[in-house]
């Protein structure tokens, strides 16, 4: 693209070119070519233009898709895991059932055997006639605890025989809810599946398209690189802009403790006290000591920093070089991660510090840098900002939020970095 676009501005070049004999009609066919190759060489551009648009378009696509197919997996995973955990739930409760049936048998067998009997023993006649046949008053009485015992026991075994039903039904309802909870998971594991399949073929398709337009797609991906060469360019150089302030307010600072410590000697020296001086102790840097408190505390919660964003949330590129998985000879070298949220998502600093630099650069949006004594957070992708420059910020504090990914409406993505002045370091190792 780039050559047809050099022949034409040639093309147009010469045709421009005056000839001295030249009457007034052939100046105007010549004007008129001009304003022609003009208007080409403009088609062209917005043709090439619109083809980087649409290869960045299917590039973010094919991100948000691989971010899509880690999250139906996820959910197939967790969904299949539940359905096999209910199923050995299931395997419990049917022995329990069988062991619950089995009692209530032998129960029932029980209670009818003793119901046989003592049926016809335990009329109303019958009892006042064992009752009455009693040798004396103890006797009577002996007979009378006799048949309330036996009384009990039935009744006793009655309950047993009711409660044994009651619980065998508790269980044959749970078995059932179960089964329907098994069958609600395995549903949303098949339907997970089948939107996993659609969106390997939307990324399969992705992917062709990219491959069809090879030239447009390698000058996109050197877009993109050159867009993380030129925020990688901008951050050191603000970082190497702060070192430079920060080493000329030290000097500064030394410069006019030395001058009063050099006029108040003179002072001494002029009263013409004669005293024993004692040698002067080197300066101390005071200024650092609150800067070399925060980076110490900064590097003993390595492992344990605070996210940037909170909820649900994909890392959709990681820190360092590394193969792109679906598009074979292409390599990114990634300075922090990307990580793929809703848009609006708001952004929080991980430590606490301050605000040292806030700018924009394209394709990346706003971005928030912090300093933590000499270590530094970036924050790129911001919409709204909620921090001003030099603002002193706390752990958890809202910095803004996530713009939306104009390839991908609805989706943010939040590129993080954290440093160690200008030492690039993988932000895995140090959040949480």
């Amino acid at each position: 693209m780039r050559i047809i676009t050099t022949l034409i501005l040639a093309a147009s070049f010469l045709a421009w070119q005056p000839d001295a004999s030249a009457s007034p009609q052939s100046l105007d066919k010549l004007k008129k070519e001009r304003q022609a190759s003009k208007k080409q060489l403009r088609q062209t551009r917005q043709q090439i233009n619109a083809n980087t648009r649409e290869t960045e378009r299917n590039l973010r696509a094919l991100e948000g898709l691989r971010v899509d197919i880690a999250r139906q997996q996820r959910i197939i995973s967790a969904a299949n895991i539940s359905a096999d955990s209910v199923g050995r739930a299931m395997t419990a409760v049917e022995d329990s059932i069988a062991m619950a049936e089995a009692s209530l048998k032998r129960l029932k067998a029980s209670y009818a055997s003793s119901l046989r009997k003592m049926q016809g023993q335990m009329s109303p006649r019958s009892r006042w006639t064992f009752l009455l046949s009693a040798s004396d008053i103890r006797e009577i009485y002996r007979r009378a605890r006799y048949l309330k015992q036996v009384k009990e026991a039935q009744e006793a075994k009655a309950r047993r025989v009711k409660e044994a039903r009651l619980l065998l039904t508790e269980r044959r309802n749970r078995l059932a809810s179960l089964n329907a909870e098994r069958r609600n998971h395995l549903e949303r594991a098949a339907l997970a599946g089948r939107q996993l399949e659609e969106k390997r073929a939307e990324t399969d398709r992705v992917i062709a398209s990219l491959r069809q337009k090879k030239g447009e797609l390698q000058q996109t991906l050197q877009e993109l690189e050159a867009r993380r060469r030129r925020l990688d360019s901008q951050i050191d150089a603000l970082i190497a802009q702060q070192i430079r302030n920060q080493e000329e307010a030290r000097k500064k600072k030394e410069a006019k403790k030395k001058q009063s410590a050099d006029a108040s000697r003179k002072k001494t020296d002029n009263s013409g006290k004669k005293k024993t001086e004692k040698p002067s102790s080197p300066p101390v840097r005071q200024t650092a000591d609150p800067d070399r408190e925060l980076s110490g505390s900064f590097a003993s919660n390595r492992g344990r920093l605070l996210f940037p964003v909170s909820g649900s949330y994909t890392i959709v590129r990681s820190f360092g070089l590394q193969k792109h998985p679906e598009l074979p000879n292409v390599t990114t070298d990634n300075s922090g991660i990307d990580i793929a949220v809703k848009a609006g998502t708001p952004v929080r600093a991980v430590f606490t510090g301050k605000v040292s630099a806030i700018f924009r650069q394209p394709g990346f949006g706003t971005i928030v840098m912090l300093r933590h004594g000499s270590y530094i957070s970036i924050y790129a992708g911001l919409a709204s900002i909620n921090v001003r420059n030099g603002q002193e910020v706390s752990t958890g504090q809202t910095l803004g939020a996530v713009a939306q990914d104009d390839a991908d409406p609805g989706r943010g993505l939040l590129h993080f970095e954290l440093r160690n002045e200008r030492t690039k370091l993988n932000p895995l190792q140090w959040v949480r």
